[in-house]
């Protein structure tokens, strides 16, 4: 949830269904990437997961490996 209590974002978001974040052990635990918001369907979720855990900075594949991935992962986008 990348908005912050008193703000608009933050206000929409828990109208629609977010969790708040009420301590700050909650706060200090939060992982924007491991993030789903509840609109948000389970495919894409699990698509941008799947793409954000290949990218060459996170899995140390080369180039031409990753762009491999790349074409499996469009190719998913592209069937939803």
């Amino acid at each position: 949830m990348d908005n912050y209590p008193k703000t608009k974002l933050y206000e929409t978001s828990l109208k629609n269904g977010v969790k708040p974040l009420d301590t700050l052990a909650d706060w200090g635990d939060f992982d924007q990437f491991d993030f789903k918001a509840p609109w948000f369907p389970q495919e894409y979720f699990d698509l941008v997961r799947d793409f954000r855990a290949g990218m060459p900075w996170n899995s140390g594949c080369e180039f031409d490996e990753w762009r491999g991935f790349y074409d499996g992962i469009m190719g998913r986008l592209d069937k939803m």
